[in-house]
């Protein structure tokens, strides 16, 4: 038997990703408080730069971790880590919501074990005796199998790469491809931006979404909604821009992952419900 099937069927045995299990997967961050982080920060180390230098054209300024600034490095990583916890706890408590609903149209408990948390963007610190960090920036961790035990000691970290709505997501892996810095991409990438997707041809737009279950917000077919044609305006247009045409295929993504060796197929999840906030 090849030990990539080995590999698979050990992480499906630990995180219970067997077939025909329900799966619930978060794709939610801090909610703005990241935002907000980098944007005060951004502003912290224009404000340091040093006078006379011509800035860097691409807006982004270096904070450095060590000498005379290396307080304002220390604050901006707390201030990261309060939100990158923020938004696991954000995660958690949305899939433990997914629980509950299913708890209760079921009638019955649910039995539910969380998986993996697999941020794609954050700072990652130095674990060497070199002061080097790494920015996933919409990217994922793909660390192999260390030997030393653990629960994916063997096998490699998950990988968790979504789809689309109309599209399956997989989880992988990790290989800890070095070259690669450990990394993968955290999705399929789009293929229309938002704001090509929001004018999409309205015939391909209802051939898109018409056999999706998607769950927002704001039901569209309530008749006090239907009666407001600049309120549905605004609803379809963000369902445009989520829509699976605005995005890439994932098989071709997955198996350029695989192909690469940067981690390697476990379970393919397919959407059967959307819930959109």
């Amino acid at each position: 038997m090849r030990a990539a099937t080995l590999l698979a069927r050990r992480i499906r045995a630990r995180s219970l990703l067997t077939k025909n299990a329900v799966t619930i997967m978060a794709h939610a961050g801090s909610v703005g408080l990241g935002h907000a982080v980098g944007g005060y920060f951004n502003e912290r180390t224009r404000a340091l730069y040093p006078a006379g230098v011509p800035h860097p054209a691409h807006g982004f300024y270096v904070l450095p971790a060590v000498g005379p600034h290396a307080h304002e490095a220390s604050v901006y990583l707390d201030a990261m880590r309060n939100a990158a916890n923020f938004a696991f706890a954000n995660r958690l408590f949305l899939g433990l919501m997914g629980v509950r609903a299913m708890q209760e149209v079921l009638g019955r408990k649910v039995a539910s074990k969380l998986v993996y948390d697999a941020p794609h963007n954050l700072i990652w610190e130095p674990d060497g005796a070199e002061p080097r960090y790494l920015h996933r920036k919409g990217a994922t961790p793909a660390g192999g199998p260390d030997g030393h035990g653990g629960a994916f000691g063997y096998t490699g970290h998950p990988v968790i790469i979504p789809g689309s709505m109309g599209d399956a997501s997989w989880v992988l892996a990790g290989a800890g491809h070095a070259e690669l810095l450990a990394s993968a991409c955290h999705g399929a990438g789009r293929s229309l931006t938002r704001g090509r997707s929001a004018h999409a041809d309205e015939d391909l737009y209802r051939r898109a979404v018409e056999k999706l279950h998607v769950v927002t917000p704001l039901d569209p077919d309530a008749p006090c909604v239907r009666r407001r044609r600049d309120i549905l305006a605004k609803y379809h247009q963000r369902m445009k821009e989520e829509a699976p045409y605005a995005y890439k295929p994932i098989t071709p993504v997955v198996r350029s992952v695989e192909d690469a060796g940067i981690a390697r197929r476990v379970a393919r999840l397919w959407p059967l419900v959307t819930v959109k906030g």
